[in-house]
């Protein structure tokens, strides 16, 4: 009997999903129900498998993926040497893997493939978006980096060498030598040249601490300008079809539909002209406010006069009187400024600006949007491969969903009393409830790997790739 092929089967977590070490419990651990049922599924067709898990950070957060991405790419690179490897990722998981593939320049015309096949389960694909301008900018960033490590050294050594001349030639020229003085030329002289090395030297220094300063500063814009624009190359590139991926999802995935429904949703925390409607009230108090002004102001006076200054309480009655007689006109002018103001800035200038920046915020929290990272175009499919798409249906499909709904039934039953009692401390149960481990089994997007079903269908998927047809 053969001996069965080594494969290398790198399985990659999801969100909130991370692990201390690469054994336990949890689907893409060693030792898991899921890893075993894998490996036993792939014995059966020749192949022994060597599992893999990747632990990242497991946070929602685009930049801890692309750090998981660049960590798996790393992986991969190790052990495509030894064995082929084929992925597995979970929710975003699914998303660092597709990174990660994007970053090894994943194509099965590649003569020694890095990455033999790629499988994501309930993944919700995102494509990064960028703009000319940004790929204008992050190759020029490149270029000038690159333009600063080959002009910077040999400006400062000839800056450092004019600087040390010209100090000399500046000496010499104010050397002053009396005839028929030669010890007073002498002393002139040596004087003048411990000042000029004392110049010279501190012109060397600065220019040196300038050198050692911009040598620095390239240490960190080197790895910035490559990183920069190794993103905006993997968010421009097109999708290909020489390198296909098995993409597996749930119709009634939660995440899937939630991220999809929420990017197509408008979010107008303000509507349409809410400015001007709200502001009645505060140009009321504005008004009331102007017209306070006069008797506080004629208040004033009146104090003045009481200690003694001429003429302070007649100009404080006057004014009071004024004051109260054209109190209508002024509230009137106050009121309708402000709610002009109102109209033209905030309605029709600054409405907009807040509803899209109060959009992008919320939605940012749910997609993982950080730092100059602006990803959407939910998708069940890599937006840069092909795709073998399998939407789950049949009996494991309903099995998820019952076991989904029966879950959440006795998740809610648990709590229904704590969250629906009137006048009690509601925070502590909703801590409780985020934390529960029946909140994870409560969703159809966290049960797949519990399927038998999805093991095998991932199994015969390697096995097929393995025995030739390309992935």
């Amino acid at each position: 009997m053969a001996a069965p092929d080594r494969i290398a089967v790198v399985t990659v977590h999801g969100t909130g999903d991370t692990a201390p070490g690469p054994d336990g419990d949890k689907w893409f651990q060693n030792g898991s129900v899921f890893t075993e049922r894998l490996k036993a599924r792939l014995a059966a067709q020749g192949l022994e498998a060597d599992i893999q898990p990747l632990l990242w950070s497991g946070a929602n957060s685009a930049s801890e993926r692309e750090k998981g991405a660049r960590k798996l790419a790393k992986r991969v690179r190790a052990l495509s040497k030894k064995a082929p490897v084929h992925i597995i990722g979970h929710s975003h998981g699914g998303n660092v893997a597709n990174d990660a593939a994007c970053m090894l320049n994943w194509s099965n015309r590649q003569r020694r493939k890095r990455i033999a096949s790629l499988t994501t389960v309930g993944t919700p694909f995102f494509r990064t978006r960028v703009t000319a301008g940004e790929r204008f900018g992050a190759w020029f960033f490149i270029v000038l980096t690159f333009l600063s490590v080959l002009l910077i050294p040999p400006m400062l050594a000839f800056a450092h060498e004019a600087a040390s001349q010209v100090m000399l030639i500046e000496a010499k020229s104010t050397v002053y030598i009396e005839p028929g003085a030669q010890d007073k030329r002498e002393e002139t002289q040596a004087a003048q040249s411990g000042e000029v090395r004392k110049r010279a030297n501190a012109a060397a220094g600065l220019v040196t601490t300038l050198a050692l300063a911009s040598l620095g500063a390239l240490v960190f814009m080197v790895p910035l300008g490559f990183r920069g624009v190794g993103r905006i190359r993997r968010a421009g590139r097109r999708a290909r079809a020489d390198a296909s991926l098995l993409s597996i999802w749930h119709p009634n995935d939660e995440a899937i539909a939630f991220l999809s429904r929420l990017e197509g949703l408008r979010i107008e925390p303000f509507p349409r002209w809410s400015m001007l409607r709200g502001s009645r009230t505060g140009a009321i108090i504005w008004g009331v406010r102007a017209v306070m002004l006069i008797p506080l102001a004629s208040a004033l006076f009146f104090i003045l006069g009481a200690f003694g200054v001429e003429s302070a309480f007649v100009m404080g009655l006057g004014l009071l009187i004024i004051g109260i007689a054209v109190a209508p006109l002024l509230f009137a002018i106050v009121y309708v400024f402000y709610r002009l103001f109102a109209a033209l800035v905030l309605e029709l200038g600054v409405r907009g600006v807040l509803n899209k920046t109060v959009d992008g915020a919320l939605k940012g929290v749910a997609f993982g949007r950080d730092g100059d990272n602006r990803i959407g175009d939910v998708s069940t499919c890599s937006h840069y491969y092909s795709a073998e798409r399998v939407e789950l249906s049949g009996p494991v499909a309903q099995r998820m969903l019952e076991g989904s709904t029966e879950a959440t039934r006795r998740l809610f039953d648990k709590y229904r009393a704590s969250l629906f009692q009137v006048g009690t401390d509601q925070s502590n149960a909703i801590n409780e409830l985020a934390q529960d481990a029946m909140t994870w089994d409560s969703l159809v997007h966290t049960t797949y790997f519990d399927q038998p079903e999805i093991a095998d269908l991932i199994g015969d998927y390697i096995a097929r790739v393995e025995k030739g047809a390309p992935a």
